[in-house]
This record gives C-alpha cells, sequence and structure tokens, in this order.
C-alpha cells in the first residue's frame, strides 16, 4: 500500500492564513512605528506653531494616539488567531493521526488522545469566544466621560 502525497487542504489553509497572519503582524509594526515617527514630527512642530496651527496639530496628534491605539488591537487579534489556528493544526493533526492509527491504540491511548483533543477544542473556542468579545468591544463607539445614556 502506497503513502497518499496529496496535499492537505485543511493544513493548507492553516499555514496559508499563519502566513496571512504574519503578514498582517509585519505591516501593522511598520505602520505603528510610522505613525510615532508622525507624532515626534508633529510635536516637533508644535513649539514654534501659531494658535490656529496649534489646535490643528493637536486634532492630528489625537488621531495619531487613536490610530495607533486601534492598531495594538488588531495586533492582539493577530495573536488570536495564530493560536487558534495553532490549536486547530494539533487538533487536525491529531485526527489525522487517529485516521491512520486505526484501531492500532490501546484504550488508555485513545482515552488519552480524546482528552487533548478535547482540551485544544475547549482552549480553541475559549479563544474564539475572546476574539468575537473583543471584535465587539473595538466596534462600540468609545464612549467619553460624562456620557451614561442618561438625560
Amino acid at each position: 500500500m502506497g503513502t497518499d502525497d496529496r496535499t492537505d487542504p485543511h493544513l493548507g489553509f492553516l499555514e496559508m492564513s499563519d502566513r496571512l497572519m504574519e503578514d498582517l503582524a509585519v505591516h501593522n509594526l511598520k505602520a505603528r512605528e510610522r505613525l510615532r515617527e508622525g507624532i515626534a514630527w508633529l510635536e516637533a512642530r508644535r513649539a514654534d506653531a501659531n494658535e490656529a496651527e496649534h489646535a490643528d496639530i493637536e486634532i492630528l496628534v489625537a488621531q495619531c494616539h487613536d490610530a495607533l491605539k486601534r492598531m495594538e488591537a488588531l495586533r492582539g487579534a493577530y495573536q488570536d488567531v495564530r493560536a487558534i489556528n495553532a490549536a486547530a493544526h494539533a487538533e487536525h493533526l491529531e485526527w489525522l493521526d487517529k485516521r491512520i492509527l486505526g484501531g492500532t491504540e490501546s484504550p488508555g491511548e485513545r482515552a488519552e488522545r480524546q482528552q487533548r483533543l478535547e482540551r485544544l477544542r475547549e482552549e480553541r473556542q475559549a479563544r474564539m469566544g475572546e476574539l468575537r468579545r473583543r471584535a465587539e468591544d473595538a466596534q462600540r463607539p468609545p464612549q467619553t466621560d460624562g456620557e451614561d445614556g442618561s438625560r
């Protein structure tokens, strides 16, 4: 009986999405650095600015800081997706092992593997829940001091 040399589409997808997350994380890092450079440039111009320019600089600096905060949140989301992918990858490899091994496992080994799979599944679901919560929090408009929704 020969081996199956075809690529596994599930593993291929996990590897591709992991590469995408890595690329996005690198892009995010570079963009945050550029924002910090922009903030430093604006701060340097603040001393020589007249009143109107000073107000514009204040607005731009505040917008840059807001963008930095959002990019930090994205960075956390990228890390969460990579952790979820790693758990899914391990879970899929376990599934492949199970398929390949067939009936060669002892009942104890089977129970141990099942416990590991269940732990990975729970971890992945917890991370997905946390990622959803963060996404919902990020989509809510930020409340300013004194806004409590009542009149």
